[in-house]
């Protein structure tokens, strides 16, 4: 098993959120104690910061603004604040700080009857349901957020969603399915010339073609988003472009420039503070070392995944890595690691609901048993 780093809609929450502002019309805010505040000017630099990779800057502009919208006493404006502030929290990997901040959100826009806001949070609280591990409550909000962008013909809220139907499918591996809806993504994005957002989807489209044994087209496809990327000066779409074509390199074979593209994958995310492309930069390091024959250092990767993982609690990538691990211990002999390894993995696999890592989990754990020369049902 491999991960692919770039499964994000590339869109950019700050983007996001600098499109309410200039529906709002205002960038500056009167305050109550007198003069005024860039509210609108703090959330397109916090654009540019996310863009740049900067997300601790990014962060301590969006707290500003928060603080600047509370004393306002302006609900709608603290909602929007309320979701900017989220989107950093999610890609920074603080989970439960996003949905926290999502849900406050969500009460300010529903309260202002604010349509265009309902939809950003529905997929921003969809992401992190998804992060965690609850696919079907990651698919009502999406499902939601294309909904409500139909409703209000919101050419840039339906690209968001049929990008986040897109990453969900290609986890339910449901590739079919997620290549049509990149597919409508990319056209919604080409029409507002949105680079950024097509540089992602590109990427996202190369998972589906590696998943489905294309490498030759996946390469060409994450080829195509690094130029954008580069171009951009979008960090971490570079960092995921170089990731993902690692792991195709791992696939063929080509050992040496999968360990560089991963290397330099995992040098980027550390970089941004990105906790979760840290993890999977880890991860596939591990499975690329492994094929290398390089056991000590392989299981120094997974510990990193693991622990990120973990820290995240991202249960499905978590689970993952687990089982990896467990079937490298496996392959080293040491069966009481493995056993306990694979029972964690499985307990998270069916408490996600995932038939592929249930499956996974229970065939690793017959082969712990046959091991052992004990025969068993596959369960650990």
């Amino acid at each position: 098993m491999c991960y692919n780093p770039s499964m994000h809609d590339g869109d950019g929450n700050s983007a996001a959120l600098a499109g309410l502002a200039r529906r709002s019309g205002t960038l500056w805010r009167e305050d109550p104690r007198g003069g005024f505040f860039p509210h609108g000017l703090r959330g397109r630099k916090a654009q540019v910061l996310e863009l740049v990779g900067r997300w601790d800057d990014e962060e301590a502009v969006l707290r500003g603004n928060l603080e600047s919208a509370a004393r306002s006493g302006d609900r709608l404006l603290l909602a929007r604040s309320e979701y900017g502030l989220a989107g950093v929290l999610y890609l920074k990997g603080d989970n439960a700080g996003a949905l926290a901040l999502y849900r406050r959100a969500l009460e300010g826009f529903r309260d202002a009857d604010d349509t265009a806001g309902i939809g950003l949070v529905m997929g921003g609280t969809g992401s992190v349901q998804r992060e965690l591990g609850d696919l079907a409550a990651a698919a009502d909000c999406y499902r939601e957020q294309l909904r409500l962008g139909r409703q209000q013909h919101d050419i840039a809220a339906m690209s968001r969603a049929h990008g986040n139907l897109g990453i969900l499918h290609c986890l339910q591996e449901k590739f079919s399915e997620a290549m049509e809806n990149f597919r409508e993504k990319l056209a919604l994005a080409e029409r507002l010339g949105d680079q950024e957002s097509i540089g992602a989807t590109v990427g996202n489209m190369g998972n589906v073609h590696k998943m489905l044994g294309d490498g030759r087209r996946a390469l060409e496809c994450f080829a195509r988003q690094l130029e954008i990327a580069r171009r951009l000066g979008d960090k971490r779409s570079i960092g995921a472009a170089v990731g993902n074509s690692g792991v195709i390199h791992t696939d063929q074979g080509d050992y040496p420039r999968a360990v560089a593209s991963l290397e330099t994958a995992l040098e980027i995310a550390s970089e941004l503070g990105d906790r979760r492309g840290i993890g999977i930069a880890a991860a596939n390091l591990g499975i690329a070392h492994r094929a290398m024959g390089d056991l000590a250092r392989s299981e120094r990767y997974y510990d990193l995944a693991i622990a990120t993982g973990r820290r995240l609690n991202a249960r499905q990538y978590l689970c993952g890595y687990l089982s990896d691990k467990a079937d490298l211990m496996l392959l080293a002999g040491r069966l009481d690691e493995a056993e306990i390894l694979v029972r964690e993995a499985l307990a998270l696999a069916e408490e996600v609901g995932e038939r592929p890592d249930i499956d996974k989990c229970r065939e690793i754990a017959g082969r712990i048993s046959e091991k052992r020369g004990v025969v068993g049902t596959g369960k650990a």
